[in-house]
């Protein structure tokens, strides 16, 4: 090394408090014998001496330097520590200026309730309300104070323990609790480990609100002492026992309102105070089912009724069905259920919102027979309904002629403010895009619509910006053009270039956009952007 700097590293190598060097200067001496590198002679006796004594005080200063070396070596770990300490000083005393701490507990505790998964057991520690106490003293706080936080009881094969079942209910205090009873099959060996949680849950059956029940049929004599004791039950979802001989268990529930099925409940044996139902969302297996089922819950203000497997067609429905008024009925969605014979059947006098998803099962070369929403039961149902439905989704149109029909359909709903038409085939025409342009003295189809939302394989851009161009401006002093269309999507499932290559008509979308109409077109191949964002 040279030896200055050497001396460059001994100035810096000084204790910064009294400035003396931590070693004296070590300067590496030059070679005694330089003649002899590279080579292999022999010293003679006299360079031998020299040899000796310049490596008696190489090593002495070795020495010396081993012991500065680790001298500094523990100032460093002091000095490491020290910064260790100080990072953890600051990161602690930096979150006493963090925003959450301003936040008030009532925000917190929303907070808290959103994080919540209720599909997994209550007792894991990965979504237990505990959870929040490991954070600290004021959270755990919080969260113990928190009466809702504890009221969701959620009981699977994971982890059951009626030591924290009983915990769970008594930090509730006497807010209305939500259980859902989620056992296993009961082959499997642990049913008997659920029974002593159900039967705490079941002590405090009277403080029920919502019920979800995944029980094994096995399973249901825990559910025995429950039955007149529901004061407080609101909501039942049943996605287990599948075939029970009779569940009669809710038959008295005073303030039941609300009721779910999953796909394999049969209603065969499974008792409801029905009439009391606003709100049913109900797997259907038949068309006799339904049938019968409507037939119980005249009071309903929203229903669903959906079939996920293949309903049977062949059927028959049941003889002398009288015709079914649902005066309060305003949410009705009828999903992959043959809708003839449940619409023949059906007066809506108030309702608002209709949805309806299924597809013919026809040969359409072959078959010149009028699909469901061109054929008598639908219209009737639209004409008697048309002065109070308001929105109007239909699924699964694949055909130009389906444009046709659906025209034919919006003609007699003209008070229409929301319209949702989906599809997998190319089924808008530039015909029915016309139909629904604004222009001069020709009546418009649904006038009134602010809400329009259409699925295609493919949508003309430019009949499709002619239309939305002329619902969105709506001169101010013309009353008889009819509402101004507030929000549009589009979504096609086929891939094409022509409204990205024609930048004309999307600088015409964009211009609705930043005059306030909120517009959004996506097209597969675009990794679900909207096409209106892409530069």
């Amino acid at each position: 090394m040279d030896p200055a700097t050497v001396g460059q590293t001994d100035s810096i190598l000084r204790c910064k408090a009294c400035r003396a060097p931590v070693n004296s200067h070590k300067i590496i001496p030059p070679s005694p014998t330089p003649h002899l590198h590279r080579t292999i002679q022999m010293p003679n006796a006299s360079e031998a001496s020299i040899l000796q004594k310049a490596l008696r005080h190489a090593n002495s200063d070795l020495h010396e330097l081993h012991g500065d070396i680790a001298h500094i070596q523990a100032i460093l770990d002091k000095l490491r520590l020290k910064r260790k300490s100080l990072r953890k000083f600051t990161i602690e005393h930096d979150a006493f200026l963090a925003p959450i701490r301003r936040l008030p507990a009532e925000i917190l505790i929303e907070i808290f309730m959103l994080c919540m998964n209720y599909n997994m057991s209550s007792f894991s520690p990965n979504c237990s309300p505990s959870l929040f106490g490991q954070v600290c003293r004021g959270w755990r706080q919080v969260a113990l104070s928190t009466q809702k936080l504890w009221s969701s009881v959620t009981v699977t094969h994971y982890r059951p323990s009626s030591t924290k079942a009983k915990l769970w209910i008594s930090r509730a205090s006497s807010v209305p609790l939500t259980i859902c009873l989620a056992s296993v099959h009961p082959e499997s060996g642990r049913v008997g480990k659920i029974q002593p949680v159900i039967a705490v849950l079941v002590q405090h059956c009277d403080r029920w609100r919502h019920l979800d029940l995944y029980l094994d049929d096995s399973m249901l004599p825990c559910l025995s002492s429950i039955k007149h004791h529901l004061p407080w039950l609101e909501s039942i979802r049943i996605e287990r026992p599948t075939r029970p001989r009779e569940l009669d268990v809710f038959e008295v529930a005073p303030r039941l309102r609300s009721f779910c099925s999953g796909p394999h409940v049969y209603f065969t044996g499974l008792k409801l105070p029905w009439h009391q139902l606003t709100d049913l969302n109900a797997h259907i297996h038949t068309i006799t089912e339904c049938l019968n089922i409507l037939q119980l819950v005249p009071n309903l203000v929203k229903c669903t009724l959906y079939n996920q497997s293949s309903l049977s067609e062949a059927s028959t429905p049941p003889q002398n069905i009288p015709i079914l008024t649902f005066p309060h009925l305003r949410f009705f969605s009828i999903l992959r259920i043959h809708p003839d014979e449940i619409f023949k059947h059906l007066q809506l006098p108030v309702i608002h919102t209709l949805h309806v998803l299924y597809q013919d099962k026809w040969k359409r070369k072959r078959s010149k027979d009028l699909k469901w929403f061109a054929r008598q039961p639908f219209m009737s149902l639209l004409s008697c309904s048309s002065h109070t439905l308001r929105k109007l989704v239909i699924d699964h149109l694949v055909e130009f002629e389906d444009s046709v029909h659906i025209a034919h359909c919006l003609r007699a709903t003209p008070l229409l403010e929301a319209l949702c038409l989906r599809g997998p085939g190319f089924w808008v025409t530039a015909d029915f895009l016309r139909l629904l342009t604004r222009q001069g003295n020709i009546k418009e189809l649904v006038p009134n619509l602010e809400d329009l939302e259409i699925h295609d394989r493919y949508i003309s851009c430019d009949h499709s910006t002619s239309m939305i161009e002329s619902r969105w401006r709506v001169g101010e002093d013309d009353n008889d053009a009819g509402a101004r269309l507030k929000r549009l999507r589009f979504e096609m499932s086929a891939y094409t270039d022509k409204w990205l290559v024609d930048a004309e008509i999307l600088n015409r979308l964009r211009k609705c956009r930043q005059e306030g109409m909120v517009i959004s077109i996506f097209a597969l191949g675009m990794s679900k952007r909207d096409l209106l964002d892409i530069p």
